[in-house]
């Protein structure tokens, strides 16, 4: 009896994952997704992030030059790079006044 009631509770939960999966999406792997890009992509973003800060002076004109190039700001986490990237955006005097590398953009996911 206690078997099957453990067996009946997995597969209950299973179930329950299944669905809550469809909602959620598959997890997303960031250095996986950036790796695919570079080897699909080669130069893109790099070539998209050379033109941006020649043409920007300040962060904000980077991240916006960057974004009509189909490149969004890597999403706000304590992880690498994400949180030295944030640093650089919200504290001009950490890293001495310099821009993002490119690595702090990732290509938009509609």
């Amino acid at each position: 009896m206690r078997e099957s009631t453990v067996v009946a509770i997995g597969i209950l939960g299973m179930l329950a994952g299944c669905t809550t999966m469809e909602r959620i999406g598959p997890p997303r792997l960031p250095q996986l997704e950036q790796a695919q890009e570079a080897v699909s992509n080669p130069g893109d973003r790099l070539g998209a992030y050379h033109a941006c800060t020649g043409a920007s002076r300040t962060m904000d004109g980077l991240v916006d030059c960057m974004r009509a190039s189909g490149y969004d700001y890597i999403a706000r986490s304590p992880d690498y790079p994400a949180a030295e990237c944030w640093q650089l955006r919200d504290d001009p005097k950490y890293g001495g006044g310099r821009m993002p590398e490119e690595f702090c953009f990732l290509r938009h996911r509609p």
